[in-house]
C-alpha cells in the first residue's frame, strides 16, 4: 500500500505511458514504482502525472531539473531510498506539488545548505524529512508560506541559541515534529524564541530528547497551539513562564519525565481552564503538601 493508499495490485492493465515495471492508474494518474531496486528516477514520465511513488528503491541522488516537466504532480514520495544529494534545482517545475516525502534517506546538512531547495515549491503543504542524517539547519532553510506540516524527527538535530530564524518564515505552519532532536547539546534546553511568530501552529512534538528545561521563552509566540507533546524528556521542573501565552492549549503530554513537583505557578490560570487532556504519568512525584492544589484541580 502506497502513501496515497493505492495498492500496486489494483490497477489491472497498465496504461501505455506507465514506466517499465511500475503499476499505474488512469483514474488517479499515478505511478507506483515502489521497491523495484531502481537506481535512478524514471526519465520518461508523462506530463499529466499527479502521484509518483518511488519508495524503497536504491536512488542515491536527484539531479537538477529531474521533474521539470511534471507541472501537475501533487504528491512525490522518495522515502526509504539511499539519497545523499539533492541538487539545488532538482525540484524545478513542481509548481503544483503539495506533498513531498523524503524520510528514511541519508540526507545531511549539505543537502539543505542552499536555502532555495524548497523555495520554488509554492504550493507545498507537507514536507517529511524524518530519519535522515541532518545534524544542523541553516537559518531560513524553510522559506515557505504554504507549508502546513514539517517532520524532522529522528535526525539527531542540534538546535543552538542562534537558531531563532530557522522557522521564522513558515508563517502558515500548523504541525511540527521534532522528536529525538538534541537541541542545545551544552545547555539541554529549547533555544529562546525559536518558535516565535508561528501563530498558526496547532501541534508541536519535541518528545524523546535530552531536554532538561524548556526555559521561560522556549514556547513563546504560539497563541494557537492546541497539542503539545513533551513526553520522554528529562524535565525536572516546570518554569513558571514556560506555558505563558499558550491560550489555546488543550492537550499536553508530559509523561515519562523526571518531574517531582508541580507548583500552582507552573501553569497560567487560562491554561488550567482550557486544558482537556493532561498526561503526567511516569513522573517520580514527591507526595507532599505541594501537590494538594494539583489533586484538587484534577478532580
Amino acid at each position: 500500500m502506497g502513501s496515497n493508499g493505492i495498492s500496486a495490485f489494483s490497477f489491472g492493465k497498465q496504461p501505455a505511458w506507465c514506466p517499465l515495471k511500475c503499476a499505474c492508474s488512469e483514474n488517479y494518474l499515478s505511478a507506483n514504482c515502489r521497491f523495484l531496486r531502481l537506481k535512478v528516477i524514471p526519465s520518461e514520465l508523462p506530463k499529466f502525472l499527479r502521484i509518483l511513488d518511488l519508495t524503497g528503491n536504491q536512488i542515491t541522488g536527484i539531479p537538477n531539473n529531474t521533474f521539470v516537466n511534471l507541472h501537475n504532480l501533487t504528491q512525490l514520495t522518495l522515502s526509504n531510498n539511499t539519497i545523499v544529494k539533492i541538487e539545488e534545482d532538482a525540484f524545478n517545475g513542481l509548481k503544483n506539488l503539495r506533498e513531498l516525502y523524503l524520510e528514511g534517506n541519508r540526507l545531511s546538512i549539505e543537502t539543505l545548505e542552499t536555502s532555495t531547495l524548497f523555495e520554488g515549491l509554492n504550493k507545498l503543504e507537507t514536507l517529511l524529512l524524518g530519519k535522515n542524517q541532518l545534524k544542523f539547519l541553516y537559518e531560513n532553510s524553510f522559506k515557505s508560506g504554504t507549508l502546513r506540516k514539517l517532520n524532522l524527527e529522528d535526525n539527531n538535530l542540534v538546535f543552538r541559541e542562534n537558531n531563532t530564524e530557522t522557522f521564522r518564515q513558515m508563517v502558515g505552519i500548523q504541525r511540527i515534529y521534532l522528536s529525538s532532536c538534541r537541541f542545545d547539546q551544552e545547555k539541554s534546553n529549547v533555544p529562546e524564541l525559536i518558535f516565535q511568530n508561528l501563530t498558526s501552529l496547532e501541534m508541536l512534538s519535541v518528545s524523546n530528547s535530552r531536554l532538561t528545561s524548556l526555559g521561560a521563552h522556549g514556547l513563546r509566540g504560539l497563541p494557537n497551539l492546541y497539542t503539545l507533546q513533551l513526553n520522554n524528556l528529562r524535565l525536572t521542573e516546570l518554569h513558571k513562564e514556560t506555558f505563558a501565552g499558550l491560550y489555546s492549549l488543550k492537550k499536553l503530554n508530559l509523561m515519562g519525565n523526571q518531574i517531582r513537583v508541580v507548583n500552582s505557578s507552573s501553569f497560567p490560570a487560562y491554561v488550567l481552564r482550557n486544558i482537556s487532556e493532561l498526561n503526567l504519568g511516569g513522573n517520580p512525584f514527591d507526595c507532599s503538601c505541594k501537590l494538594f492544589w494539583f489533586m484538587d484541580w484534577a478532580k
